[in-house]
C-alpha cells in the first residue's frame, strides 16, 4: 500500500515534490524524468530497477535516472517508510 501526498511548490519553482508512505512496496514510473529521493522514516528499503538492485537506510538520498523508466521501492521492515520525491515540473 502507498499513500501519496503532493506538496506543491511555488509556481515559478522548477521542481515539484511528492511525499509518500509505503507499507510493503510501490512501483513508481519515472515518466521520462530523473527522481531525487530522500528517506524520512523507516530503517531499510530495496530499490529495484531493470538494471540493478540497491539498498538504502534511514536519512539517505539517491537519484533514479530517467532511463530507469520505472522502479520498485520495497520496504524491508515491518514499519512504514516515508520518502520524499523531487522531480522537474512538466
Amino acid at each position: 500500500m502507498i499513500k501519496l501526498q503532493h506538496l506543491p511548490t511555488h509556481k515559478e519553482h522548477l521542481n515539484d515534490i511528492h511525499r509518500f508512505k509505503i507499507n510493503t512496496s510501490a512501483t513508481i514510473k519515472a515518466e521520462g524524468q530523473a527522481h531525487v529521493l530522500s528517506r524520512l522514516e523507516g530503517e531499510k528499503i530495496e530499490i529495484i530497477t531493470k538494471d540493478s538492485i540497491s539498498f538504502f537506510h534511514y536519512a539517505e538520498s539517491f537519484v533514479i535516472p530517467a532511463a530507469a523508466e520505472e522502479y520498485i521501492i520495497r520496504n524491508l521492515t515491518k514499519e512504514p517508510v516515508m520518502m520524499v520525491k523531487a522531480f522537474v515540473k512538466n
